[in-house]
């Protein structure tokens, strides 16, 4: 009984990996990106989702779902799906990119009660890189902090934004954080899994060690980092993988931003290449003008890109 118990948790596990936790998408640029998902019971409650609206600008979500083991991943599941739906919706035909914060919103009215009923919760991050404009927007909903290493300074620093998990209450307004990234810089997201790595001496491998390890560890590639991270935490932990909670962390560095001039975009008219130059006409004209002062004319703007390039 325990070997086919095993046998299929280790299926479940194959499935996971291949459906649910999708590499970094091919075709970014000037981002040096690489995900780390270790379960703690072979199937993953974390779960984190990775979308390239194009070429310069992509988003990054990272959820732990309460618990562990096969009802914390099949609750991922159902979250990432709804996540994927939400994004989707509010994207399609719509004549603006919605912001991180709208996506929140939206996903947090369509989770919010499901979670509710079954008195759980999702502690969720959502981060956008924009290397068009040269800035990272999040939303962190009850998260660990995203840990930003910047290049010009030398310092780590956590991106903090302390708000509520969803399903912990309905009537919540989800605040936006907007910072600027450069050439060099690091993001690194992750679960509290791998905080919460433990000692021989019961001793949590916390925030601070984390940030130590950045600093020390910044001049590498992301996967050097991540090779660094995963030897780091084992040998914190004396080599016991039998972690308390799934691990689960996101590196990307920031390459090059704006190689060319910010209000010129080398591209082809080509349908495809449709929605990089959306995204590049909307934020050049934010960017000039702001959002207020064009918010009525802009999907007019937009329109008459499109059949510029149909066309």
């Amino acid at each position: 009984i325990e070997t086919s118990r095993q046998s299929e948790l280790q299926l479940g596990s194959t499935i996971q990996q291949q459906l649910l936790f999708r590499g970094v998408p091919a075709g970014i640029d000037g981002v040096d990106a690489v995900v780390l998902a270790q379960p703690s019971k072979a199937i993953n409650g974390d779960f984190y989702d990775i979308h390239a609206h194009s070429r310069q600008c992509v988003d990054i979500a990272l959820a732990d779902v309460m618990g562990s083991g096969i009802p914390a991943a099949l609750l991922g599941a159902a979250a990432k799906i709804e996540l994927i739906q939400t994004v989707a919706e509010l994207t399609q035909g719509a004549a603006t990119l919605p912001t991180p914060r709208e996506i929140v919103k939206g996903y947090h009215k369509a989770m919010s009660p499901r979670l509710f009923a079954i008195e759980r919760f999702i502690t969720f991050c959502y981060t956008r890189i924009d290397l068009v404009r040269g800035v990272a927007s999040i939303v962190n909903c009850g998260h660990l902090p995203p840990l930003l290493y910047r290049a010009r300074t030398g310092k780590c620093e956590p991106v903090t934004c302390e708000q509520m998990p969803l399903g912990f209450a309905s009537l919540v307004e989800y605040e936006q954080v907007t910072i600027p990234i450069e050439p060099g810089d690091i993001l690194l997201q992750c679960s509290d899994g791998v905080t919460e790595t433990l000692s021989p001496e019961g001793e949590f491998y916390g925030f601070e060690r984390l940030e130590q390890f950045l600093l020390a560890h910044h001049h590498l590639h992301s996967d050097g980092i991540l090779d660094a991270l995963n030897e780091e935490l084992h040998q914190f932990c004396n080599g016991d993988n039998q972690h308390i909670d799934d691990r689960t962390c996101l590196i990307f560095r920031i390459g090059e931003i704006n190689e060319q001039s910010p209000n010129l975009l080398a591209t082809t008219s080509e349908p495809d290449n449709l929605p990089e130059i959306r995204s590049f006409v909307e934020s050049r004209i934010l960017d000039l003008f702001g959002g207020e002062a064009v918010r009525d004319l802009l999907p007019e703007i937009l329109l008459a890109t499109d059949e510029a390039i149909v066309n």
